[in-house]
């Protein structure tokens, strides 16, 4: 059936008339020129000497957005509004879902879809399907994949189902179920697997129920901390440098092999491998741990600090990297304590802090990593400090910055990450989301290809690398 559009008619952008005789058909929404649907009246002829017709207009496609994105410093992921999941960077185990392993993609390449949530480690990557299912692919030494070996996976494959939250280091991979069960699988050196003993774990197992949220320490992934559902903190794995809260530390065994409860009525928590930290639902910091360069904000720099003790009040949020700690309190006044040896506190110099102190004002969120420090403000500017060798700051250079520099406009989420390779050779990168989701920009070290700029080439300023 063929429609000729009568020009002559006043028509706007949601109405098209038409002058054929129409045989209204099932399945065919046609409206008089009152705006009364025919559809009724199938096997009906009408003329366009009886009244004018037209077609109701389709509903305009929704704008396709960035819902997520990750980096771990040698690869880069980002999850679109329609399911899409991205990838670029390293691919040296097959974290690219790519078959068989390459040793990098230096561009975004669509690798699932269907995806409702991803993460990644620098050697694996993982998501979840619109239908709760895990899939996994990349490095498998210590069991990580979870497929009851330690053969490296280099397409994405199902390892879960009923999945609600995933989360992965370099060496192990927890996940998190739709009925608040914790489930783990890899490394155990340390006893965080909680399995009593430090065997590595080669199959995703059961390790607690009614949890809430979780977290795994970032680079040493030797240290898991989860949430009840009755607010409680819970912890299992290394304790050498007191950050079980125990009362030990440096001891033997320097471990805890089963999580344990260490606290309660808690609202937010951080962890690394050596210093944990939690806020009460009435707003008191406590923290314990390392303490070598005053991270622990008790105006000295001891060894350790074996127990949870009080560090503040009227605290809203609380954010660590090894060797330095950041809070947020409830009037969006950010303080610091720790190492500042590369300026990331944002004081103006390189010297060590030990005693907690206003670093920023205004400030709705914080990203601390190695040696570099971000922050968004309440008016959704950018704004960074510290060590800037990859051209990390996006400053245009790779001049160290040690006070907080506006960096862009309309932000709405920060990674600033780092790659340890070897102990010695560090790759920094940090990339931001525009506020309307539209806009991924990157800057910094790219020699696996992670800027997606299609070479490997050093980047020193924001650019922009997905643009929907």
């Amino acid at each position: 059936m063929s429609f000729a559009r009568d020009s002559s008619k006043d028509v706007n952008n949601k109405t098209t008339y038409f002058t054929d005789t129409t045989l209204l058909s099932s399945g065919l929404t046609l409206y008089d020129n009152t705006g009364t649907d025919t559809t009724e009246r199938v096997g009906e002829v009408l003329t366009s000497t009886s009244f004018n017709l037209y077609v109701e207009p389709p509903t305009p496609p929704t704008p396709v957005t960035i819902t997520k994105f990750e980096s771990s410093g040698i690869t880069t992921w980002y999850l679109d509004s329609e399911g899409d999941l991205w990838g670029c960077g390293d691919n040296q185990y097959g974290q690219q879902g790519i078959d068989p392993a390459t040793t990098y993609i230096s561009t975004f390449t669509k690798r699932a879809s269907n995806v409702k949530d991803f993460t990644c480690s620098e050697s694996t990557t993982w998501y979840i399907d619109e239908d709760d299912k895990l899939f996994g692919c990349g490095l498998n030494d210590k069991g990580q994949q979870g497929s009851g070996d330690t053969t490296n996976v280099s397409t994405f494959t199902q390892r879960g189902t009923n999945v609600a939250d995933i989360k992965a280091s370099g060496t192990m991979t927890w996940y998190l179920t739709k009925d608040d069960k914790l489930y783990g699988t890899g490394d155990n050196a340390c006893g965080q697997q909680s399995t009593g003993d430090t065997t590595n774990v080669t199959s995703f197992t059961q390790r607690a129920t009614n949890v809430a949220s979780f977290k795994i320490a970032r680079e040493t992934g030797a240290v898991v901390w989860y949430l009840s559902t009755s607010s409680a903190l819970f912890g299992v794995g290394m304790n050498v440098q007191g950050n079980q809260g125990d009362g030990t530390g440096g001891t033997t065994p320097n471990y805890v092999s089963h999580f344990t409860q260490r606290a309660t009525d808690v609202a937010d928590y951080d962890c690394t491998g050596q210093e944990t930290w939690y806020v009460t639902t009435g707003g008191v910091l406590y923290g314990c741990g390392r303490n070598n360069a005053g991270q622990q904000g008790i105006a000295t720099s001891t060894a350790r600090v074996l127990t949870f003790t009080q560090r503040a009040t009227n605290v809203k949020s609380v954010h660590c990297f090894m060797g330095i700690t950041w809070y947020i309190d409830n009037s969006n006044n950010l303080y610091a304590a720790g190492t500042n040896t590369s300026g990331q506190q944002g004081t103006g110099d390189t010297t060590n802090t030990t005693a907690f102190g206003l670093r920023a004002s205004r400030v709705s969120k914080v990203y601390p990593g190695r040696n570099a420090t971000w922050y968004i403000d309440v008016q959704n500017k950018l704004y960074g400090t510290g060590i800037n060798s990859n051209g990390n700051q996006g400053s245009g250079d790779t001049t160290t910055v040690t006070t907080f520099t506006q960096r862009a406009t309309d932000v709405s989420d920060v990674k600033a990450v780092s790659y340890v390779l070897n102990v010695i050779s560090y790759y920094y990168t940090t990339w931001y989301l525009s506020s309307d989701s539209k806009s991924l920009y990157g800057c910094g070290d790219n020699a696996f290809g992670q800027q997606s700029s299609g070479d490997t080439s050093q980047i020193v300023t924001f650019t922009k690398r997905a643009i929907l």
